[in-house]
């Protein structure tokens, strides 16, 4: 059964869709040692794109509305370590490069930030990781729903949204075609610099802002081809996190997650 399955796939990817509705409907009537089976396949397989993985999770999920399969088989959350592509990127990346396309993809970032968080942080052949690829392309809401999912000890995590975030300004100020990040998708759009801004306001700093360290050194988030990128010469002031976010994660989280942000942050 799990060797049809990967042969389906290969031979039209649509199929990936309905052997995602027929895993689903089947839930624990499928055999562990099947289940193992194909999903070693899978991450084995060269031929597994993009569209295979996007297809196979709207079937398992019906396209975003139902993760319960996850709960029944978690076995099923290894396959989405696949890489996807010649740069090594994962779904994810693909996901946060086209991520206004469709409503389904918000449901899947949610998903998996508050389930399997790991995930956006698997990094491509160049070491950047989905929430580089988000930060970079100014995917406020995206990055609102890391934030929202972050636990202590994620400074790193943070260190790196905001450089690659003022990286991505950087880019889209210059106005031209070279760009930090590679994927297998054309013409892939930069946010617009109100989306940088509000990033940089998620993490509690905005462009051209200061904050003092313990060592009351110099510390802003410039957008200048001047910033610092190494890590040890990032900082950000957490303590100004709450207030400048209450009406943009108003606008783009529901309340229930916007309450978990603010339990977090106190």
């Amino acid at each position: 059964m799990a060797r049809a399955f990967i042969e389906r796939m290969k031979f039209d990817r649509r199929d990936a869709f309905h052997i995602g509705e027929y895993i689903e409907k089947l839930g624990k009537e499928i055999d562990d040692e099947t289940m193992d089976i194909f999903v070693d396949m899978v991450q084995q397989c060269e031929d597994i794109t993009f569209d295979h993985i996007d297809l196979l999770l709207d079937g398992l999920t019906k396209i975003g509305t139902d993760f319960e399969v996850f709960r029944k088989l978690p076995r099923l959350y290894d396959i989405f370590y696949c890489k996807v592509d010649i740069y090594q990127n994962t779904l994810f990346h693909h996901i946060v490069a086209i991520y206004s396309v469709k409503e389904k993809y918000k449901l899947y970032i949610q998903h998996f930030c508050e389930n399997k968080f790991s995930m956006l942080q698997i990094r491509n052949m160049e070491g950047h990781s989905a929430i580089d690829f988000a930060s970079y392309l100014g995917r406020t809401e995206c990055i609102a729903i890391v934030v929202c999912n972050i636990k202590a000890g994620s400074q790193p995590i943070l260190d790196g949204i905001l450089q690659m975030a003022t990286s991505g300004l950087n880019t889209l100020q210059k106005q031209n075609n070279t760009r930090l990040i590679n994927i297998s998708l054309p013409n892939i759009a930069y946010g617009k610099r109100d989306d940088y801004t509000n990033i940089f306001q998620l993490i509690g700093k905005e462009p051209g802002i200061t904050s003092n360290d313990d060592n009351n050194e110099d510390a802003g988030c410039g957008v200048s081809s001047s910033y610092h990128s190494d890590e040890d010469d990032v900082y950000m002031d957490r303590e100004t996190f709450v207030d400048p976010i209450n009406e943009l994660l108003s606008l783009l989280l529901p309340a229930e997650l916007i309450e978990i942000l603010r339990s977090v942050n106190n």
